[in-house]
């Protein structure tokens, strides 16, 4: 797809989206972090990326290359082995395995079937995505809300998709 369709991301605003939502309670430690930089004249954007540094290994994190985008749905790939300890075929697409997974999640057997079910308001907060191959888009982070694009027959799912050559 053509990088016109693309917007880069301001870093802070990258970074503050990946505090928030990497694991639960992030929010505290933005607040946290706000406090701080208010307090002590820092820069926000140092502190988080400080802060991302210091519990991501993966460099592509801390890189300037982050934009966002809307992606099909049909074209989000797995790029881990579980969802949520469930396993699932890392590189194969996701509405692909889904689709005789609509039972399960009717019954409540499949991981968070009731937030997959749910319907939202509002923006969901964008997936992190790394295109490994034309018109393959790898959910790093956000299998969930791939998941609920899919279950609710959303065509496309705005993402944040890395354009670097570092680790994520």
């Amino acid at each position: 797809m053509s990088s016109d369709l693309e917007t880069r991301i301001p870093f802070e605003f990258f970074h503050r989206h990946f505090v928030l939502t990497q694991k639960k309670g992030t929010k505290a430690v933005l607040d946290k972090l706000e406090q701080r930089a208010a307090q002590s004249g820092e820069p926000l954007g140092k502190l988080l990326a400080d802060w991302i540094e210091a519990h991501y290994p993966q460099s592509g994190f801390r890189d300037d290359a982050w934009y966002v985008r809307e992606v099909p749905t049909d074209k989000c790939y797995f790029a881990h082995t579980d969802f949520r300890l469930y396993p699932v075929p890392k590189d194969q697409a996701i509405v692909a395995f889904m689709l005789n997974k609509r039972q399960e999640i009717e019954s409540g057997s499949f991981p968070y079937s009731s937030e997959i079910r749910a319907p939202w308001s509002g923006q969901m907060p964008e997936p992190l995505v790394q295109e490994r191959e034309p018109e393959k888009y790898y959910v790093l982070d956000g299998q969930l809300r791939v998941i609920r694009h899919w279950y609710h027959a959303v065509p496309s799912v705005k993402v944040f998709i890395y354009r670097g050559q570092l680790a994520v």
